[in-house]
C-alpha cells in the first residue's frame, strides 16, 4: 500500500519499471501461455477496440491483411535472426534499463552500450562480432544508472558522455539521485547536478535560443517530482525552470512541435496523473503548459513515447505506448489485452493533435519508428515488457513490429519470435552495415531469476 496517498501509485516508468510504485516486486508465479488465437498479418483478438480516443480522435489500427512471413508477389520479407552479445551472469539477472548505439568514426559492434541499474554499470561492447567483449564506462555499486546520453555541454565540439544515475530503485522520497559526466580517461565521473528525486530521463537543446546547450531533467519522484529544464549560463553554471512540479515524468523531449522555429518539449507523465503534455516556447524560454492527453484511470500503465513523423508528411506525430501491467490492478471486468497498448497522435503542423488507434497490445512498453522493409515509410517496433504468470490465459508477445501500410493509416502486426523476455528497451540500427535496420533490447528481469539477456541483437535479415 502507498502511505498517506489517497490514490493507486503507477509503478512504472520508461526505462525500469516497479521502480515507483507502492511495494517491491512479489516472484512472479510460475508463468503459462495460452494461444487465444491471434494471428500476425491480422487484428489482435478481432482488432483495435475504442479506447476512448479524445474527442475528434479516430480509430486507425492493425490490418487484417497478409501474415508475417509471407510476401506479395515475390516482394522481400522481414525477418529475424537472434544473437546473445551479453547473458547474465552468476546471481547478475539482466536488468537492462537502455540501449543505444555511441557516436563515433568506429565500428557499430564497438559503440554498442546499455545501462544496468541492479548491476551498477554501463557497459559498451568490443571486438564484435567475432570475440564480443563487455567494457566498462561506469562500475560504482553507490549508482543504480538508468540513463545514458552524449552531449556538448560546453560547445567545444566534443560530446560528453552524461548518465542519469536514480539513485534509488525502489519507491522513496530520496534525493540521492544525480547527473553524472563521464572521465574519458576513465577516472571519476563528474557530478554535474546531485540531490534530485529519482531522475529518469535527460535531454539537451536550446531552449532559450541563446546559442548554448540547455537540458531537460525528469525527476520521477515518488509523491513529489517535477519536470524542468536547466538553462546554461554564461559562466557555465546552470539556472533551473520548473516546466510542471507533478511526480511521475517518464519521458521529455524538445522538438519543435508547432514549426515556429523554437524548440517545445512534449512529456508523458504517469504515477498520480495519466497525462501527454505539450510545453509550448514562446521563443525565449518561457513555456505555457497545454494538456493533450489526460486519463482518468489510475491504472491506464502510460510507458512510452517516440516523437518521430509517422505519417510522413513532415511534421513530428506521437507515439504513445500504455503498457505498463506490473501494478497488476486492473480492476475485474477490465481485459488487458483490450486496455493496454499503443496509439499515435496525428500533428496538424501547429501542434493540434489527432488520436489514432495502432493495436492493443497487453504490456507494451516502447516503440521505435524506422524503415523495417525499405519500403519508405516509417514501420514500428514494439518492445513488451509482459510477465506470462500475471495473465497465463494471454498471449506473450516478447516484441513485435508493426509494418506501416503507407501513411500510417493501418499497419500489420508481425510477431519477432526470436527476442528475449520481459524487454522496456530497444534501440533501432544498421549494425551489420547491410543497409537495413537491426534491433538491439536486453531484458529487465525484476523477479531476481538468471534469466534474458543483458544485450542482445536481431539481425534484420531482409530479403
Amino acid at each position: 500500500m502507498c502511505e498517506g496517498v489517497a490514490v493507486t501509485c503507477r509503478a512504472s516508468l520508461l526505462v525500469l519499471s516497479l521502480i515507483a510504485g507502492c511495494t517491491e516486486p512479489a516472484a512472479e508465479p510460475d508463468a503459462g501461455v495460452a494461444d487465444l488465437g491471434a494471428v500476425d498479418g491480422g487484428p489482435v483478438d478481432g482488432g483495435p477496440v475504442d479506447h476512448g480516443a479524445p474527442d475528434g480522435g479516430s480509430d486507425g489500427g492493425v490490418d487484417g491483411g497478409r501474415d508475417a512471413g509471407s510476401s506479395d508477389a515475390g516482394l522481400p520479407v522481414v525477418a529475424f535472426t537472434g544473437r546473445v552479445l551479453v547473458a547474465p551472469e552468476g546471481f547478475r539477472p539482466s536488468s537492462t534499463a537502455l540501449v543505444g548505439v555511441l557516436s563515433g568514426s568506429g565500428s557499430v559492434w564497438d559503440r554498442m552500450a546499455w545501462s544496468d541499474p541492479r548491476d551498477h554499470r554501463v557497459e559498451r561492447m568490443e571486438g564484435c562480432p567475432d570475440a564480443c567483449r563487455s567494457v566498462t564506462l561506469l562500475e560504482d555499486p553507490e549508482t543504480q544508472p538508468v540513463r545514458f546520453t552524449e552531449v556538448d555541454l560546453d560547445g567545444d565540439g566534443i560530446l560528453e558522455r552524461v548518465v542519469v544515475d536514480i539513485g534509488i530503485l525502489w519507491p522513496s522520497e530520496d534525493a540521492s539521485g544525480q547527473l553524472l559526466v563521464l572521465d574519458p580517461a576513465g577516472g571519476s565521473p563528474t557530478v554535474l547536478r546531485e540531490g534530485l528525486r529519482r531522475p529518469v530521463c535527460l535531454r539537451d537543446g536550446d531552449l532559450d535560443a541563446d546559442g548554448d546547450v540547455d537540458l531537460v531533467v525528469c525527476a520521477f519522484g515518488h509523491t513529489v517530482g517535477r519536470l524542468f529544464w536547466m538553462e546554461r549560463l554564461d559562466d557555465g553554471t546552470y539556472a533551473e525552470h520548473d516546466l510542471h512540479t507533478r511526480p511521475g515524468t517518464i519521458e521529455a523531449i524538445p522538438v519543435d512541435i508547432d514549426d515556429d522555429d523554437d524548440l517545445d518539449v512534449v512529456s508523458i507523465v504517469s504515477q498520480l496523473d495519466e497525462m501527454v503534455l505539450l510545453h509550448r516556447n514562446d521563443g525565449a524560454g518561457g513555456f505555457e503548459e497545454v494538456v493533450l492527453l489526460d486519463r482518468p484511470e489510475t491504472y491506464y500503465g502510460m510507458s512510452g513515447l517516440e516523437v518521430t513523423d509517422l505519417d510522413g508528411d513532415g511534421d513530428p506525430d506521437l507515439v504513445i505506448t500504455n503498457g505498463d501491467t506490473l501494478d497488476h490492478d486492473l480492476p475485474e471486468g477490465v481485459e488487458p489485452e483490450a486496455h493496454y497498448g499503443i496509439a499515435w497522435m496525428e500533428n496538424d503542423g501547429a501542434g493540434g493533435f489527432e488520436w489514432h488507434e495502432i493495436t492493443r497490445l497487453w504490456g507494451a512498453y516502447t516503440a521505435r519508428a524506422g524503415d523495417l522493409d525499405l519500403d519508405g515509410d516509417l514501420d514500428l517496433v514494439v518492445a513488451n515488457h509482459q510477465l506470462g504468470g500475471y495473465y497465463p490465459e494471454l498471449v506473450v508477445r516478447n516484441m513485435v513490429w508493426l509494418e506501416n501500410e503507407g501513411g500510417a493509416a493501418s499497419f500489420v502486426l508481425h510477431t519477432i519470435d526470436e527476442a528475449p523476455e520481459q524487454l522496456m528497451t530497444l534501440h533501432l540500427e544498421d549494425v551489420e552495415g547491410d543497409g537495413d535496420l537491426d534491433v538491439l533490447t536486453g531484458s529487465m528481469h525484476l523477479d531476481g531469476r538468471d534469466l534474458g539477456r543483458r544485450l542482445f541483437l536481431l539481425e534484420n535479415t531482409f530479403y
